[in-house]
């Protein structure tokens, strides 16, 4: 299956020799980036989105339509559009792979920013929340009182489910254009 491919576009050794681990990145990369997906393989990747998307909850910043995952995805699309005639782009990090995009003008500068700042937030707002609730959860807190005290550590003004709806549905409108973008 391709999102098995995909899956190692973002592999990283964790124990073991340097160079070890070093080689074995290296070559998950490269079978990763060894094919450039089809229509079919698309096909398959939107559907496995779909199915995350479908069976998470608008609490949950990692599967949501317009959270982590999409962003992820995104991102991995644009460097396998992209990655033969930019081998840096065979990187495992999201903040790296979108700031050599959008350096090398593959990533329109508006999806560039919505897909950042989607991230870094997303991504403060879930180690943050993990912190406080001590558990791996990619969920927001359900309790109100638990929401502003999350937003309130997070020295945040506003209402923290409406800046997490209003960032997902900036990132799911950016991560369609790049969807058909990849596409054609």
């Amino acid at each position: 299956h391709f999102w098995e491919r995909f899956a190692l576009m973002k592999v990283r050794a964790v124990a073991g020799d340097p160079a070890f681990r070093e080689r074995v990145e290296t070559e998950a990369r490269n079978i990763a980036f060894a094919v450039v997906p089809d229509a079919a393989a698309l096909d398959e990747l939107e559907s496995l989105r779909k199915k995350l998307a479908a069976a998470a909850t608008a609490q949950d910043l990692k599967r949501r339509e317009g959270g982590i995952a999409e962003i992820e995805f995104a991102t991995r699309l644009l460097q396998l559009k992209h990655v033969r005639g930019c081998p840096d782009l065979k990187r495992g990090g999201v903040f790296a792979a979108l700031e050599i995009l959008n350096r090398q003008g593959f990533i329109a500068e508006h999806d560039y920013a919505v897909l950042r700042d989607g991230y870094d937030f997303f991504r403060r707002v879930l180690n943050r929340a993990r912190m406080m609730r001590g558990s791996s959860s990619s969920k927001l807190p359900e309790a109100p009182e638990a929401q502003r005290r999350l937003a309130a550590c997070l020295n945040m003004d506003e209402d923290i489910l409406e800046a997490v709806e209003s960032r997902a549905r900036r990132v799911h409108e950016a991560y369609r254009r790049i969807h058909e973008q990849v596409r054609t």
